[in-house]
């Protein structure tokens, strides 16, 4: 989708949600995302590039965090604090300022996402070896797609299963993450307990 093309179909948007209620709001947002979603690029394929300049910040961010954690600069509890406000909130508000979804970080099912999110990346790392490249790079690229995974499936938009072929990946090692298409890291229930403990 061309910005030329954006900016005819916000115009659109904007001019069809005045003095409308917020049901009817909500309608119209939703045929919004239909016709967005179901914009072709020049290959006739779904056009999701959009997500790369959403991904930016977030995606450094968290993985400079990330880095933190697996040279042990940083407790448990920080790199939550860290990566809530570096990585999660960088994100929800990237998808704001595109006019995807707006997202309020107070809500419950929000929170809930940044916990599980947490926990997993938490125990990823714990089992990466710091000073592989390769293990480093699959456990970033597991985790944070996890995130997007989970907030993506929320908040009714793409899966990453669907973006994948218009995401620039940052090494082999995401190439194979997001080919494997599998980002939740399981775990046993005292050891999530155990993560949870530490950071909240």
């Amino acid at each position: 989708m061309t910005p030329e093309r954006k900016k005819e179909l916000d115009e659109q948007y904007k001019t069809a949600v005045r003095g409308k209620t917020p049901s009817e709001i909500r309608a119209i947002w939703d045929r919004y995302l239909a016709v967005f979603h179901e914009e072709k690029d020049e290959k006739e394929r779904t056009d999701y590039r959009i997500f790369n300049q959403v991904r930016l910040v977030a995606r450094m961010n968290g993985g400079a965090i990330d880095l933190e954690l697996l040279a042990s600069n940083i407790t448990p509890k920080q790199y939550f604090e860290q990566i809530k406000a570096g990585c999660g909130l960088e994100y929800i508000n990237s998808l704001r300022d595109n006019q995807l979804v707006d997202i309020d970080p107070r809500e419950i099912a929000y929170q809930r996402i940044e916990l599980d999110s947490t926990v997993e990346a938490l125990e990823a790392f714990s089992q990466t070896d710091p000073l592989s490249k390769p293990e480093v790079c699959t456990s970033m690229a597991k985790t944070y797609h996890r995130f997007v995974e989970l907030v993506h499936a929320e908040y009714r938009q793409p899966l990453v299963s669907d973006m994948v072929k218009h995401l620039n990946v940052e090494s082999e090692e995401e190439a194979a993450v997001l080919r494997s298409n599998d980002f939740e890291t399981t775990m046993r229930p005292a050891r999530r307990a155990f993560w949870v403990a530490a950071i909240t």
